[in-house]
């Protein structure tokens, strides 16, 4: 009886220690897939947010080459149903933006003509958005040769042109239209060379700087390849993102080092200076100061003129 004891004791002890390892497996298993789970959320959340990125930047060219002009930031500050909720912030007498340093811009969906669903991110924040300050102008009654329409660069030629008149050089900082539309030039011909301007001298030094957050540019405005807009989705720890209610989200997670430069809260930025430039960064998921999940759209000028069939002529 005795070893028949011991035996059945061992047959006991086996089947428990297989049973726990079973059990163990099955718990791994369930971690895992939920892991996976989760992982395929986010990235399909991401993937989704730079949709929905990609239809504001579809509406911004629509709204170009309607209004010949980029519309101002909306007040992220506003909650939704609010007066002036997803209206742009503008001066209509200079065309301005308000504030000029857009420390609250985001998408403003109504001026678009979109519903406010389609300015929110994947994780239901609202999109950031920056603009270039020159391109939000648009006059009816200026000197001639007006009107002055900030994207409307049919009267420029492709490239540069150096032996134009220095006084007919128009620059994104002036309030007379771009290029020259004087003797009705039709191309650059010899005959009116005096009068027809490279967009090249009006795209230097404009737009908006982007780098790709290991001090590379993307957009450099000293070269005439700043970003006519950016726009912005923070990503899963939603950090500098509004919310609809108004109120800037709160990050869920570490916050990295490229994105600080990303939030709102934070002045316009302009010029070429690397240290302060909207970055466009690759995806890591990192707990450290390189953690970045932001999503960035930022075409150059010319980039949005081309599609708003609105770019320069070109020369003969």
């Amino acid at each position: 009886m005795r070893i028949s004891v011991r035996v059945h004791t061992r047959q006991q002890g086996t089947v428990l220690l297989a049973v726990v390892a079973v059990t163990a497996i099955l718990i791994l298993s369930v971690f895992a897939k939920m892991a996976m789970q989760n992982m395929a959320s986010t990235t399909a959340k991401s993937v989704a947010g730079g949709a929905t990125l990609a239809k504001i930047d579809s509406a911004l060219v629509s709204f170009v080459q309607q209004n010949r002009r980029l519309p101002c930031p909306a007040d992220g500050t506003i909650a939704t149903g609010g007066a002036n909720a997803g209206l742009e912030q503008r001066n209509p007498v200079s065309g301005a933006c308000l504030p000029a340093n857009q420390i609250n811009g985001v998408v403003p969906w109504l001026t678009l003509g979109l519903p406010e669903s389609a300015a929110l991110d994947a994780f239901r924040n609202r999109a950031t958005y920056r603009v270039h300050p020159g391109l939000t102008a648009s006059f009816a009654n200026v000197p001639a040769p007006g009107p002055y329409n900030a994207m409307n660069m049919t009267n420029c030629t492709l490239g540069a042109v150096t032996n134009m008149v220095a006084a007919q050089v128009n620059t994104l900082a002036t309030t007379y239209p771009q290029c020259d539309t004087a003797l009705a030039c039709t191309s650059c011909s010899a005959a009116c060379s005096g009068v027809c301007s490279g967009i090249d001298r009006v795209l230097l030094n404009n737009g908006l700087p982007v780098t790709n957050g290991s001090g590379n540019w993307v957009n450099q405005p000293s070269v005439g390849t700043g970003a006519a807009y950016v726009l912005i989705a923070h990503g899963l720890n939603t950090a500098g993102a509004y919310t609809t209610s108004g109120a800037l989200a709160v990050s869920g997670g570490i916050t990295g080092g490229n994105e600080l430069l990303n939030v709102n809260g934070a002045a316009l930025m302009t010029g070429s200076v690397v240290a302060q430039s909207y970055r466009s960064a690759i995806y890591n998921a990192t707990e450290s100061a390189q953690y970045f999940d932001d999503i960035l759209i930022h075409p150059t000028i010319l980039d949005v003129l081309t599609r708003a069939k609105l770019g320069p002529r070109k020369p003969n």
